[in-house]
């Protein structure tokens, strides 16, 4: 039978005792993993088909299971060369790649989070760390690879990571911007060529904000 406890405050420990087989125990850094790493465990112990996924993970390395994601890409993905370009960067710059499967842990998720973080932004960290997970997620689910939990999902994705940018242009870009479309507000537009830069002019100013330059383009009767 599984019982869940709160573990040092900020982590979660579950225990594992049945009959016929060795006690385990395995901490998380939320309720919900422990629970479904203790529901899965205690399946797999009732089907009969508990396996010692300490030895088999012995034999794999999280670079093989990298390997063979970019080899043979899930159909599902959107961009399917930018995520196996990221992959390919990842298999040569993250530090975890030789670990066994055994040996990768939370805290290595961890430590090349914050490594990235000093050298690009927030939501390419973000990125990252959901490509990581794909990987790691699509293995146990559909190669049912020796791995009960996702390490990259024990860990935090930076705060903020979705603010929009807040750089606006300045008005010497939107000059120049107008001038090489030869925007005059002062000219009505009739033809269909000028009517189509009067009208990616009002959008960009729409885009970026910018009340008085809306205002000077609502005058030509748009």
């Amino acid at each position: 039978m599984a019982s869940i406890t709160q573990y040092r405050g900020n982590t979660w420990r579950a225990t594992i005792t049945k009959r016929g087989y060795k006690r385990l125990t395995k901490t998380f850094a939320r309720k919900t993993d422990a629970m479904r790493w203790a529901t899965k465990i205690e399946s797999e112990m009732d089907t009969g088909t508990r396996r010692d996924v300490s030895r088999e993970a012995q034999k794999v390395r999280v670079r093989q299971l990298f390997e063979d994601y970019i080899e043979k890409p899930p159909s599902h993905l959107k961009n399917p060369e930018q995520t196996l370009y990221k992959l390919r960067f990842y298999l040569r710059d993250c530090p975890f790649m030789e670990r066994f499967l055994d040996q990768i842990t939370p805290q290595d998720i961890q430590k090349y989070r914050d490594a990235r973080l000093k050298i690009v932004s927030k939501a390419t960290v973000t990125r990252d760390m959901s490509a990581l997970s794909g990987v790691f997620t699509y293995a146990i689910k559909e190669w049912h690879l020796p791995l009960l939990i996702n390490p990259v999902r024990q860990v935090a994705k930076p705060a903020h990571a979705d603010r929009r940018r807040e750089r606006r242009w300045q008005q010497s870009e939107i000059d120049a911007v107008l001038c090489v479309a030869n925007f005059d507000e002062s000219v009505k537009p009739i033809k269909i060529p000028m009517k189509l830069v009067h009208s990616i002019a009002a959008a960009i100013f729409a885009l970026l904000g910018i009340a008085t330059l809306l205002g000077a383009v609502s005058k030509l009767g748009f």
